[in-house]
């Protein structure tokens, strides 16, 4: 018991315990704490443009020019790597510098905007450090990004904050002096009409920065066609520049070249060239009488491989297709379709295939792992996981639509069904503004299995699985010897089973 008959754990512990003054003592350190870091930075803030190195290109002045004259919404749609990305950014520390409606009792409030989180964590915050490293005073990573800057208007420092689309929800109730959207054109419409509404009270400016996504999407009307003089909904507060890829000084003449002959032409003007492409009709110029070719006729040839493209179904077809790799050309030799049979069913008629033996590796849709497994033991070459990118089809599509225009895909006249999907397959008429281009879900299951196959190995630098002794598999480099593995890689024995440990399913083999 205390002295006067308190209980002692009742009493205050002096390691918990604040004074009254407590609150006036630690405003004062924290004010104390701004100035010296102000003045510590003072020296580097005026400079910090210049030690980014910063000289903009002719697209870049006049976007920074177009904010600098009160431009409500400016846009800078460009081709990829021209340096949308860095003016963006610039601009951040432009518009806290000459902001004249800052007030010395709070802070204002500025923001970024990425379409998700992982591209606001590996574009937005590396090219902010980057940039305007020497004039930030603090950053905090979590729950979101932010950067603290010094005020030239007041005593507070400047806030800048950086979010994601992907909930637009989030993004109500704050009042902001100005926002930056990186890659506007992949959020949904009703992001950008929140974000304007954050900027109304403040009468803030807003900048996109981005590459087109299609010639009906709602970024057109909202940004594009209001940014047009003589269009119908053309807004003088609205502003547009243009620019390609080959603006940029830094991007060599035989990298673009590349990226356009690996592009198909409509996708290479909207990636290189920045204009607003609308996919319609058929998703591939498949010519039948220029990309067919005789079987009878067509004999492997040394360093030829044969690829198994497969696509899963019940209702719909299970597919697979023997497609031959040679150099960076690609010949489907023979298909196989058929409904209502057990994975079990195809196995067995696949196995007496005169080319199944000769089969290296597949590629089959990565929604059934269970499915891969039993066909990797039923006819004795790995199945491995198609590329995807993450669901988006549109990458894969444009592989094998560029296959197709530069002359590098085949297929066998015996191939009926396949040649059919080419001349059905088609794009979807978008009733939806937010929707980005899609093929429709239909006609599509000798294509996807094609797909996985052209995508997945004309980007995986020449490397194939090959069967190995006690069912490890082995990744080889085709480039070098045919046989020699490379020193560094994980192989599976088996799938795991209830009550394993954590790290039972890796095999025990070691280099």
């Amino acid at each position: 018991m205390g002295v006067h008959g308190t209980p002692e754990y009742a009493k205050p512990s002096k390691k918990y315990f604040k004074p009254k003054s407590f609150k006036k003592k630690k405003s004062k350190q924290m004010k104390d704490l701004w100035d010296k870091r102000k003045k510590t930075a003072k020296k580097t803030n005026n400079d910090v443009i210049k030690l980014a190195t910063y000289q903009p290109y002719p697209a870049q002045a006049e976007f920074h020019l177009a904010l600098d004259l009160g431009k409500k919404v400016v846009t800078l749609l460009t081709g990829i790597r021209y340096g949308k990305t860095h003016s963006g950014a610039v601009e951040c520390y432009r518009q806290i510098q000459k902001d004249p409606k800052v007030s010395a009792k709070r802070a204002h409030l500025g923001w970024v905007i990425a379409p998700t989180y992982p591209m606001l964590e590996s574009v937005i915050v590396p090219k902010i450090q980057e940039i305007l490293g020497p004039a930030i005073l603090d950053f905090k990573k979590s729950p979101f990004p932010r950067w603290l800057f010094p005020n030239p208007h007041g005593p507070m420092p400047y806030t800048l904050e950086g979010h994601t689309a992907d909930n637009p929800d989030r993004l109500r109730g704050a009042e902001i002096d100005f926002c930056w959207c990186d890659e506007a054109a992949m959020y949904d419409e009703e992001t950008v009409d929140i974000i304007m509404g954050r900027l109304g009270t403040t009468k803030g400016q807003l900048w996109c920065t981005t590459t087109p996504r299609g010639l009906k999407h709602w970024f057109a009307e909202q940004f594009v066609h209001k940014a047009t003089p003589g269009h119908p909904s053309h807004d003088p507060r609205y502003y547009l520049i243009k620019a390609k890829t080959q603006d940029n000084p830094l991007m060599d003449d035989m990298t673009i070249e590349h990226l356009r002959n690996k592009y198909t032409k409509d996708f290479a003007a909207q990636e290189l060239d920045g204009e607003l492409v609308s996919l319609s009709g058929l998703v591939y110029k498949f010519n039948p009488s220029k990309h067919t070719f005789d079987h009878r006729r067509f004999s492997l040839k040394e360093g030829d491989e044969i690829i198994g493209g497969i696509d899963w179904g019940w209702d719909d077809p299970f597919v697979f297709l023997f497609i031959v790799k040679r150099g960076n050309s690609y010949y489907v030799l023979d298909e196989y379709f058929k409904q209502h049979w057990t994975v079990e069913d195809h196995c067995k008629f696949l196995a007496g295939h005169p080319l199944i033996k000769k089969v290296g590796r597949a590629f089959a849709d990565p929604s059934q792992p269970a499915a891969r497994s039993q066909v990797r033991e039923a006819l004795g070459f790995p199945v491995n996981r198609g590329r995807t990118e993450r669901k988006d089809l549109l990458a894969g599509i444009n592989t094998v639509g560029s296959l197709i225009d530069h002359d590098k895909l085949y297929v066998a006249s015996r191939c009926k069904q396949l040649i059919k999907e080419f001349g059905s397959y088609m794009w979807v008429d978008r009733d939806d503004r937010n929707s980005q281009d899609k093929p429709m879900d239909a006609y599509n299951h000798g294509m996807d299995a094609l797909r996985y196959v052209c995508h997945s190995t004309r980007h995986n630098g020449g490397q194939m699985h090959v069967p190995a002794p006690n069912n490890e598999i082995f990744v080889i480099n085709t480039a070098r010897k045919q046989n020699e593995p490379k020193r560094r890689f994980r192989v599976t024995t088996r799938r795991p089973k209830s009550g394993d440990r954590k790290n039972s399913w890796m095999g025990n083999y070691k280099w």
